[in-house]
């Protein structure tokens, strides 16, 4: 992940001088089964969820595919994985919905499967991960609005890369 060359080149102040625009470059984690690799997640912890019923209009959301928000103490994960011939995915303990395969040739596949898993200490991450922006905002003389809602990079122990989002004011803060 990165910054085109043409974002760089109309905002100069988004790379220094002599810095690549690449910050950060996949290396593929170890297989977690057989031919099968956990490429990437996407982590929706359901007290993040931040798009309400009022701002899904019906004509602008008819076609999506809705997923349950996880019941506590769990959340939802949109996993990617990179498979060795076409495998049929799904979680080995939680409920799971296959959402695609596309076929990269070679005997590769890209498949997304959604599912719950157990939140671990991604509650502590999204605090330690907000706390950190807001200090960054204070100390550049941002205010954040009411609304403020960030996306933050990681990569589990495991060598898996995630996404997830956080309003950056809530009410229980």
């Amino acid at each position: 992940m990165g910054f085109t060359a043409e974002a760089v080149s109309a905002n100069s102040t988004l790379v220094p001088d002599g810095e690549n625009r690449a910050w950060d470059v996949w290396d593929c984690p170890p297989e977690t089964i057989p031919n099968t690799v956990r490429a990437f997640e996407l982590v929706f912890p359901t007290p993040e969820l931040a798009v309400r019923p009022e701002q899904r209009p019906t004509k602008d959301w008819k076609n999506v595919v809705y997923i349950e928000a996880a019941p506590p103490g769990k959340l939802t994960v949109v996993t990617l994985f990179v498979t060795r011939g076409r495998i049929d995915l799904s979680h080995e303990s939680e409920p799971s919905f296959w959402l695609a395969c596309l076929d990269l040739g070679n005997g590769y596949y890209a498949q997304l499967v959604a599912h719950s898993d157990d939140e671990g200490d991604l509650p502590n991450t999204i605090e330690e991960r907000i706390a950190d922006a807001r200090e960054t905002a204070e100390k550049s003389g941002e205010t954040l609005s009411d609304e403020a809602y960030a996306y933050f990079f990681g990569q589990n122990p495991g060598g898996v890369r995630y996404i997830f989002g956080a309003r950056l004011d809530r009410p229980d803060r």
